[in-house]
């Protein structure tokens, strides 16, 4: 996600409470040029998850979503994500459109067999190094 996920959905949700910058600042207790900066894209969203959490709850808006909007992993989060199996899992068979959306880095190492789907987004490996050389464009 980018900040511009996170801008889009406080500035929808500010609208349809008919909320200025100075409002929403004022009922979160932080600084409404910050808020006004961020929403300009001269400033990145807050990485502070109470903060987040804070306008979530003035907007009514999820804060574990508001959070990923910001390009953040939510700290309740962190635990599940760290599970290499539940991931590819997530990737792989609930969400197979994200094959394709899943970055490949300049080199990527396999520390454990990947999953026969996982073809698709990395060459199958046991700890083998490739080169983004090694990876078909149809791939990235």
């Amino acid at each position: 996600m980018s900040s511009k996920s996170f801008v889009k959905i406080i500035t929808s949700r500010m609208k349809e409470k008919n909320m200025g910058v100075r409002q929403l600042a004022r009922e979160c207790g932080i600084d409404a040029s910050f808020i006004s900066k961020v929403i300009q894209g001269k400033r990145n969203p807050p990485s502070d998850e109470k903060i987040i959490k804070k306008i979530a709850q003035v907007l009514s808006v999820d804060p574990i979503m508001l959070t990923i909007f910001t390009g953040h992993i939510p700290s309740s989060l962190q635990l599940i994500l760290e599970n290499e199996s539940f991931v590819n899992g997530l990737l792989l068979k609930k969400y197979p459109v994200l094959e394709k959306v899943v970055p490949v880095k300049n080199i990527i190492t396999t520390s454990a067999p990947v999953l026969p789907s996982a073809r698709n987004i990395v060459p199958a490996g046991k700890g083998k190094t490739y080169q983004k050389s090694d990876i078909t464009d149809e791939l990235l």
